[in-house]
């Protein structure tokens, strides 16, 4: 290889790196906005507002890979924090979004791997929004607990906690499976050009 190939040929490297740099930061970006969005879109029902996050943060699940989906619920949870302040922490509901860190990166670990085909994404989507309950339901309970000083009951908290947001999560589970699977193989296919 000469000097003039060996140039060429670094200049390509940089060229899709940048590339790569730059489309990771939109799409964390621009699903961190998408969360936010949804996140704000609230109606006060009990200690845990319905909200369409969860949406989001599935859509990312499904839409991004691994990294940028990590990212993008992070930036979400950073923003919080930042907009709402410490309170945001000890809120009953920030369990639910604490969660999303680990939830839509394993979403898109499992949507990866069944290359984004609609049955396994379902089950993923049920899977997934069953770790988001567990622990949102849990850390409910301590902060609860935390507030009044009392403990509440189990069947009081996941009546509060749960049971009354899951007729309308199987409508945002639905609609993030329905949307996720369409945009999938353009998303896909948009990081396999870059990464060719």
């Amino acid at each position: 290889m000469d000097h003039q190939e060996y140039l060429n040929a670094d200049n390509n490297r940089n060229h899709t790196t940048r590339r790569k740099s730059t489309r990771f930061i939109a799409r964390v970006a621009l699903m961190a906005v998408v969360i936010m969005v949804c996140s704000l879109i609230r109606i006060p029902v009990g200690p845990v507002p319905i909200t369409l996050q969860t949406f989001g943060v599935l859509l990312a699940g499904i839409l991004l890979d691994l990294a940028e989906s990590f990212f993008s619920v992070l930036l979400h949870l950073v923003l919080k924090i930042i907009i709402g302040g410490w309170a945001v922490v000890i809120s009953p509901s920030f369990g639910f979004v604490l969660v999303f860190v680990v939830a839509a990166p394993l979403l898109s670990l499992l949507t990866a791997r069944t290359q984004g085909r609609l049955r396994p994404m379902m089950i993923h989507i049920v899977l997934v929004s069953v770790l988001i309950y567990v622990v949102g339901l849990f850390y409910m309970m301590g902060m609860l607990r935390l507030y009044t000083g009392e403990a509440q009951s189990f069947s009081q908290a996941l009546t509060y906690g749960v049971l009354i947001f899951i007729p309308g999560d199987i409508a945002k589970a639905a609609l993030a499976c329905l949307v996720g699977y369409k945009l999938y193989p353009l998303f896909s296919s948009s990081a396999a050009r870059i990464n060719a």
